[in-house]
């Protein structure tokens, strides 16, 4: 395994047992906001499969609608909170491997009627991703989905700046990980680069999403951030800088 993914395991190592308080806690709302357009397109079947699943949220989140569902990750402390996760949710069957993904879909054979992929891409090097994408791609069951969602480049410029005051005075003002360690080599992902790389792969794209990252003021969320995200949202998300979607199989491939 080369430096790139051996510092990305570190730091999850590192950060893995505070991973969903300072990030997937915070985020909650605004991921009902920025998945719930395409929730509607992800319908029951056999198998799904789950890359860079980290600490199972989207095994929480679609993981019923599956007779079998699979996460990999290639952190072992990120998949034992998965495992407490999505035990506590009462879900002991989901099936949880650890594996380098290239290294996993080169050994697997089955195909999946929902891939989810999201937050993965932007752990790759740009040059990686188009063949990540592809591999991905020849494990999707014909009449399958391709979920993922992604942090996108955009400029600072363009937050808006009632965003921008309102995360100033959220829950994330001063949070942050206890534990010290090297930053992984990730970043926001030029769009156009993933869009260029599904098509490559012979995934079209059939629903979008968009949203800024946004947090609440409280946790949970009170009704009152609820409302609030909403509206932003709603105003906003456009042009933000995470981009969600769903993909199916071209017809041709």
């Amino acid at each position: 395994m080369d430096e790139h993914f051996s510092k990305d395991i570190r730091y999850h190592a590192a950060i893995a047992h505070e991973y969903d308080a300072v990030i997937t806690q915070p985020r909650t709302f605004a991921n009902q906001l920025l998945f719930g357009t395409l929730d509607p397109l992800i319908v029951r079947g056999s198998r799904m499969l789950d890359v860079g699943c980290g600490t199972g949220q989207m095994l929480l989140r679609y993981g019923r609608l599956f007779e079998a569902a699979t996460g990999i990750d290639h952190s072992p402390q990120m998949l034992e909170r998965a495992r407490a996760n999505l035990d506590a949710a009462g879900l002991p069957g989901v099936r949880l491997q650890q594996s380098d993904l290239m290294e996993f879909l080169r050994r697997d054979d089955q195909h999946y009627d929902l891939i989810a992929c999201v937050g993965c891409l932007h752990h790759f090097p740009h040059a990686g991703i188009p063949d990540a994408l592809a591999a991905l791609s020849q494990r999707l069951a014909p009449d399958g989905v391709f979920l993922f969602a992604e942090p996108i480049d955009v400029s600072a410029d363009t937050v808006p700046a009632e965003i921008a005051h309102w995360n100033a005075a959220s829950v994330m003002r001063g949070r942050g990980y206890s534990a010290h360690s090297e930053d992984p080599d990730e970043g926001p992902l030029p769009l156009g680069l993933l869009q260029d790389a599904l098509a490559a792969s012979g995934l079209i794209t059939v629903a979008e999403s968009r949203g800024w990252e946004m947090f609440p003021q409280h946790l949970p969320a009170s009704a009152g951030d609820r409302i609030a995200l909403w509206k932003m949202h709603h105003r906003y998300g456009g042009n933000g800088n995470i981009y969600a979607a769903v993909a199916a199989r071209s017809i041709d491939l």
